[in-house]
């Protein structure tokens, strides 16, 4: 995502989304939208919350009029995180 959502945008989405999140997943999903790096990554176990942070960078994304393009490391992860 070239240029990055601004701050601003991320906060108004972030208030309005409706799916599950904590501090633990809106932090990541914050950096991920805000970042001004090419391909920002996201590691950590299943049930971290990876997804649910995705979803959220997703919305701001497109309320900012933008396309996301997001990487797993199987065609199963993938699937679920298309569906996202």
């Amino acid at each position: 995502m070239i240029p990055p959502i601004r701050r601003g945008t991320f906060a108004r989405v972030a208030v309005l989304y409706r799916g599950p999140r904590d501090a633990g997943q809106r932090a990541p999903a914050s950096s991920f939208a805000c970042s001004e790096r090419l391909l920002p990554a996201g590691l950590g176990p299943a049930g971290a919350g990876k997804t649910t942070a995705m979803r959220l960078v997703a919305s701001a994304v497109a309320a900012a009029g933008g396309r996301l393009a997001s990487l797993a490391p199987s065609s199963l992860a993938a699937k679920v995180l298309g569906d996202a």
